[in-house]
C-alpha cells in the first residue's frame, strides 16, 4: 500500500510539472551488485553489449541534488520518494546530452522493497502509455518498455578485499598526481579505508538482496558471478546479455519475422547441399573431378605466395610512376568508396557504382583502386557495363547511331560477422574459459531467468494487437 502511494504521488508530481512532454527510453538495464563487484568498471561493457550509449548512477543523481546531499551529510536516510522523483526526471525528460531513445543503464536502483515495487509499477505505467498511444502520431515517444535486471555478485571476503584494494590504489594514484602536479584525482571513499565499514556496506547489500531477487518474478533477471577476473566477468556479461529477438523486439515486429530462417540455418542448409553436390561429382565423374582438384591445388599453392609479393610491387610502382593519379584514387576511396562500405558494414559486401569519366580516362586507376582495397583487407571484383545511348537516327534508312556510356562497378566483400555469430563465438570462448577455471575453483553461478509469465504476456499482447488491427479494419470497412 505504501509503495502504491509513493508511486502515485511521484507520478502525479511528474505529470503536473511536465504533462505528456517526455519520451520513454526503449530499454533500461537496472544494474545492482555487491560493493566491489565491479559495477563501475563493467558499465561500459554492458552498454556496448546491449548497444546503448547512456548511463547514470543513483548516487550521482543524489549528489547533484542539494537537499539529498544535505541529508547525506547529516547522516539521515534519503526518502524513497526523493529518489524516485529524481529517477523519473533522469529517465524520461528529453534533455540534450542526457536522454537517449535507445535506453539507459541505471546503476544502483532498486535497493529497497519499496523501490522494487516502484519499478514494477513504473513498467506497468509505461506499458499502459504504450498501448494508449500505439496508433497515434505520439506513439514514437512511447515504445514498448523493456526492463532487464543485472546483478553482479561476489561474496563478503572478496568484496572487502576489493574495497580495501580500491582505497590503496586511489591513495597511491592521488599521491603521484600531487607529486607530479598533473593528472586526475581518483575518488577516495571513506568507507573503503576501514574494514568494519567495508563489512557494514556488504551487510547492507545483503539486507536488501532478498528484495532485489523479487524482480525475478517480473523481468528478465541476470545474475553474474563477479568473483573471477574482469575479463571472465565480461565474458559472462556478453553471454548472458546477448541479443535475443524474442525478448528484444516488440510483439508485432517479432511476429512478422519469426518465421524467417536465421542466417546460421541458411548457411547450414547451403553446406549440406554443397556436400551432396561434391559427393555427386565424385561418383558421376571421378576422373574429371580429381583432375580439377589437382589443378586448383597447384594453382592455389603457387598463387597465394606470389600474389602478396606482386601486390606490394604494384603499389610501390603506382606511387613512383603516377603519384598524383595514385593520390587521387586514394582520395576517391576515402570520399566515395568507404562511405558505401560503411553503410553496408554488417552485410559483408557492398557495391560502388560510378559513371564518372575518371576511370575511362585513366584505366590504370581501376587497378589502383582494386589493389589498394585489397591491401586493406577487402576483396574487390571489377565489372564494366556499357549502356548504348542513341545519338542519331537516319530517317531514310532507319539506322541508329549509338554511343557507349560506361558504368564502372566495384563489388567489394569483406569479413563481417553478424551480432549473433560474434555473440556465439564469445559464448564458446567463455565456456572454454569456464571449463578451464573450474579445475581451480567452483563452477560459476551466473545465469539468466525469464519469468514464466513473461512470454505469456508477449503472446497476450500479440493477440491484443491483432484484435485492435482487426477492429480498425472493420471500422474502416463500415465507414466506407
Amino acid at each position: 500500500m505504501e509503495s502504491l502511494v509513493i508511486f502515485d504521488s511521484c507520478w502525479r508530481r511528474f505529470e503536473e510539472r511536465y504533462g505528456q512532454d517526455f519520451r520513454v527510453p526503449r530499454e533500461i538495464v537496472w544494474l545492482n551488485g555487491a560493493p566491489g563487484s565491479g559495477k563501475g568498471v563493467n558499465t561500459g561493457h554492458i552498454l556496448k553489449t546491449r548497444g546503448l550509449t547512456k548511463h547514470f548512477t543513483i548516487s550521482g543523481l543524489l549528489e547533484s541534488y542539494p537537499e539529498a546531499r544535505r541529508l547525506v551529510d547529516s547522516g539521515e536516510m534519503i526518502p524513497d520518494q526523493m529518489v524516485c522523483d529524481l529517477l523519473l526526471e533522469a529517465l524520461l525528460l528529453d534533455e540534450p546530452g542526457l536522454q537517449d531513445d535507445l535506453g539507459f543503464v541505471v546503476d544502483g536502483f532498486p535497493r529497497t522493497a519499496t523501490q522494487v515495487d516502484f519499478l514494477k509499477m513504473l513498467y506497468d505505467k509505461l506499458l499502459e502509455l504504450h498501448h494508449k498511444y500505439a496508433d497515434t502520431p505520439q506513439g514514437i515517444a512511447f515504445p514498448r518498455p523493456s526492463f532487464k535486471v543485472v546483478v553482479l555478485y561476489c561474496d563478503e571476503e572478496t568484496s572487502i578485499k576489493r574495497q580495501l584494494q580500491r582505497a590503496r590504489v586511489a591513495n597511491l594514484h592521488n599521491r603521484r598526481v600531487l607529486d607530479a602536479g598533473a593528472g586526475q584525482f581518483f575518488e577516495e571513499r571513506a568507507t573503503d579505508t576501514d574494514i568494519d565499514k567495508c563489512r557494514k556496506r556488504y551487510a547492507i547489500f545483503k539486507t536488501h538482496y532478498a528484495a532485489t531477487l523479487r524482480l525475478k518474478q517480473f523481468f528478465p533477471f541476470t545474475l553474474i558471478d563477479a568473483m573471477g577476473s574482469l575479463e571472465e566477468t565480461r565474458q559472462q556479461i556478453t553471454k548472458e546479455l546477448r541479443y535475443q529477438s524474442s525478448l528484444d523486439l516488440n510483439a508485432k515486429a517479432y511476429e512478422l519475422i519469426r518465421h524467417l530462417p536465421l542466417a546460421k540455418d541458411v548457411v547450414l542448409s547451403a553446406r549440406q547441399e554443397l556436400v551432396m553436390r561434391l559427393d555427386g561429382y565424385c561418383e558421376a565423374s571421378y576422373d574429371l573431378f580429381a583432375e580439377l582438384v589437382m589443378r586448383l591445388d597447384g594453382y592455389c599453392e603457387a598463387s597465394y605466395e606470389l600474389y602478396a609479393e606482386e601486390l606490394v610491387m604494384r603499389l610501390d610502382g603506382y606511387c613512383e610512376a603516377s603519384y598524383k593519379l595514385y593520390a587521387e584514387v586514394v582520395d576517391r576511396i576515402i570520399n566515395d568508396v568507404l562511405p558505401v562500405v560503411r553503410q553496408s558494414g554488417l552485410a559483408g559486401h557492398a557495391e560502388y557504382v560510378t559513371r564518372s569519366p575518371f576511370f575511362s580516362e585513366h584505366p590504370v586507376a581501376i587497378d589502383m583502386l582494386v589493389d589498394v582495397m585489397t591491401d586493406r583487407g577487402f576483396h574487390v571484383c571489377y565489372i564494366r557495363e556499357d549502356t548504348a545511348i542513341p545519338e542519331h537516327v537516319d530517317l531514310s534508312t532507319g539506322a541508329v547511331r549509338y554511343s557507349l556510356r560506361p558504368c564502372h562497378k566495384f563489388r567489394i566483400s569483406f569479413d563481417a560477422r553478424g551480432p549473433r555469430d560474434e555473440m556465439k563465438a564469445l559464448e564458446i570462448a567463455a565456456r572454454m574459459t569456464e571449463s578451464h577455471a573450474s579445475l581451480q575453483r567452483d563452477v560459476r553461478i551466473s545465469h539468466s531467468v525469464i519469468p514464466e509469465h513473461f512470454m505469456d504476456d508477449r503472446a497476450a499482447e500479440e493477440e491484443e494487437e491483432d484484435t485492435r488491427s482487426r477492429g480498425h479494419t472493420v471500422a474502416g470497412f463500415m465507414g466506407s
